[in-house]
């Protein structure tokens, strides 16, 4: 891929209960796109906690991110909180109306279809 081409924009929906493999794993097979910008999207910088005890940082928040060529939905025990989040719903349906791939693991679905992002 021509670097010199503007990178192909990742996000990924990181949020307090993801299951940490749910991400992390779509998140290491896209970053070997080559020219590609990963970032992992919540209301605020702060540590985020996953399902597993541990927290994750936030590299951008809803206001950083406002595009995306390709938006990930990771699942975990959290999901019924985000769909109740507005600011998370309100950012998501932005960013998926106008992305190339709108895409989930497992219980991130749940989280598409009350975006109602999912056919």
């Amino acid at each position: 891929m021509d670097s010199s081409k503007t990178p192909i924009s990742v996000a990924f929906l990181l949020f307090p209960g993801v299951t940490q493999l749910d991400l992390t794993g779509p998140a290491q097979v896209l970053s070997r796109l080559g020219n590609a910008r990963l970032d992992l999207v919540w209301s605020s910088r702060d540590p985020v906690p996953t399902d597993a005890g541990f927290s994750i940082v936030p590299t951008a928040t809803f206001e950083d991110v406002t595009e995306v060529d390709i938006v990930c939905v990771p699942g975990g025990i959290g999901v019924t909180s985000v769909m109740k989040d507005t600011a998370a719903m309100a950012w998501l349906q932005k960013v998926g109306r106008d992305a190339r791939w709108v895409t989930s693991v497992c219980t991130g679905s749940l989280i598409l279809g009350a975006a109602g992002l999912l056919e």
